[in-house]
């Protein structure tokens, strides 16, 4: 497979790939070699890698890792550039920090959903008229926590 993807990476950048494997300080007597199914070594694959701007995983399987830190959004690289600035023991704050705030984002969350809006009680006034009321979720579960009423 590497032999497959250094040829096709060479087509497309237009280069050939003896001469590139000289340039990266290797010898030219390995394309042979794995063009026959020989493993690649290490210091290799990643030479080759970093020239062509991919991973070793898709050197060798043809398949960039589906792995999210490598898709980081603008946002995640800033935080990451100004958290580089830290000392490791001020890192471990951070992060704490960051935890705390996580947790009560789950329970505003969770408060918010017990708010929501699941139904509508109707009812009527002394009047005569009909009003709708909202019912959020905390209210309903109230509700069917009623006993039943049996007196018909």
């Amino acid at each position: 497979m590497f032999y497959d993807q250094l040829i096709s990476l060479c087509n497309r950048d237009g280069v050939k790939p003896t001469p590139l494997i000289r340039e990266l300080g290797f010898s030219a007597g390995n394309i042979k070699r794995w063009e026959n199914g020989a493993t690649v070594n290490s210091d290799i694959l990643i030479a080759v890698a970093e020239h062509f701007k991919v991973s070793t995983d898709y050197l060798l399987t043809g398949k960039e890792k589906n792995i999210s830190e490598n898709k980081l959004t603008q946002n995640e690289h800033e935080m990451l550039e100004v958290f580089q600035n830290f000392s490791d023991r001020e890192q471990v704050k951070i992060i704490g920090r960051m935890e705390e705030w996580l947790e009560f984002k789950h329970q505003r969350e969770a408060i918010a959903q017990k708010q929501r809006i699941v139904g509508v009680q109707v009812a009527r006034r002394t009047d005569g008229k009909f009003v709708k009321e909202p019912v959020t979720a905390e209210e309903m579960e109230k509700i069917k926590a009623l006993p039943e009423d049996t007196d018909y």
